[in-house]
């Protein structure tokens, strides 16, 4: 059953990060730096990135922590005991749920949010060189794919720099 238990905090990180649903199912509490405001994040390729939260990501996540009564150093855990490391399959069915009881009319999967990321990232003028650092591409091209660059943006570029 889905619980709020695994509801927004997890979404907000999700955004934040950028991060692939086996990076997050991997992550410990020790790969969050709070102080830092940075997570460090293993997934594909068998490579380490880092990655960063914004203010509304580490709130959440620091008052996600604080409701937990378990000792798992895992970040993301199950509702029910033995509290166990979230698993890949879970992590979609409840990003599909998040989607369905937000009511924005669409289907929601976690790598929705992280194209997101980029689009969102790239529209209020973040270089596409660190959006893919944030995303973890080798390939500046791949993260073109995930950038969908509005027109409306690309002509108020254009009339803001082709003078």
């Amino acid at each position: 059953m889905f619980t709020n238990k695994w509801g927004v905090e997890k979404g907000l990180f999700y955004y934040s990060t950028g991060c692939r649903v086996t990076e997050l199912e991997r992550l410990d509490i020790t790969d969050v730096d709070f102080q830092k405001k940075e997570v460090y994040l293993f997934g594909k390729g068998n490579k380490h990135r880092t990655s960063y939260l914004n203010a509304k990501a580490e709130l959440a996540i620091r008052n996600y922590l604080a409701s937990r009564n378990d000792n798992n150093q895992t970040l993301f855990v199950s509702d029910r005991e033995p509290h166990n490391r979230i698993k890949k399959a879970a992590i979609e069915k409840r990003v599909r749920k998040l989607g369905e009881t937000s009511g924005i009319g669409r289907r929601v999967y976690p790598h929705l949010i992280r194209h997101t990321t980029a689009t969102d990232g790239l529209d209020r003028g973040m270089p596409v060189e660190e959006v893919q650092q944030i995303l973890g591409h080798v390939n500046i091209a791949t993260t073109m794919i995930y950038a969908e660059v509005s027109k409306a943006n690309v002509k108020n570029d254009h009339r803001r720099c082709i003078v």
